[in-house]
């Protein structure tokens, strides 16, 4: 069962907007190695094993995904909104999209389902969720340095701190 809190699982404060920076964010959105990928990926795989245990870690996972995904969204919504006028919007995917999310990567290539990993086996499950953690962490170590605000950059090491401890879980 999912239950929405109110508030998010960590803050969004933007001080600078940036549409550019808001397009990059799109990769964790919608693209492969994003938050949305990995939500699905964990909840799938939860419905394929008959261990409790297991599925109780993945259930708990992927539903703090989805409050990743909240979290990048909040983020996309601030650095695009109140920028329509600006050159940076017209150069970005949001010109022809609008403001906020949408579920494409970066490159504007959308969403597809092939970037979820499920076989029905523990260990090979297990092992593409170590690697989808290593693929989040190594887009939010790109996307830190770059961020336009302190507010943006706090949100994003929360969230990069807490695909390294989603790692640690899936080898424990």
């Amino acid at each position: 069962m999912f239950v929405h809190k109110k508030e998010l699982i960590h803050p969004v404060n933007v001080t600078q907007p940036d549409p550019k920076f808001a397009q990059f964010l799109l990769e964790q959105f919608g693209g492969a190695t994003g938050e949305l990928s990995a939500g699905l990926q964990y909840f799938t795989q939860a419905q394929h094993t008959d261990d409790p245990a297991l599925r109780d870690m993945l259930m708990d996972i992927a539903t703090e995904e989805f409050g990743h995904l909240e979290v990048v969204a909040h983020l996309i919504e601030a650095h695009t909104k109140g920028s329509q006028q600006s050159e940076a919007f017209r150069s970005t995917l949001f010109a022809v999209r609008g403001k906020g999310a949408h579920l494409l990567d970066s490159q504007g290539v959308s969403w597809d389902s092939r970037y979820v990993s499920e076989g029905g086996s523990p260990v090979r499950d297990l092992r593409a969720d170590i690697a989808a953690e290593a693929g989040a962490l190594a887009t939010y170590e790109a996307l830190i340095p770059m961020s336009p605000d302190d507010g943006t950059k706090q949100a994003l090491v929360h969230l990069a701190t807490r695909e390294v401890s989603h790692a640690q879980m899936f080898m424990d």
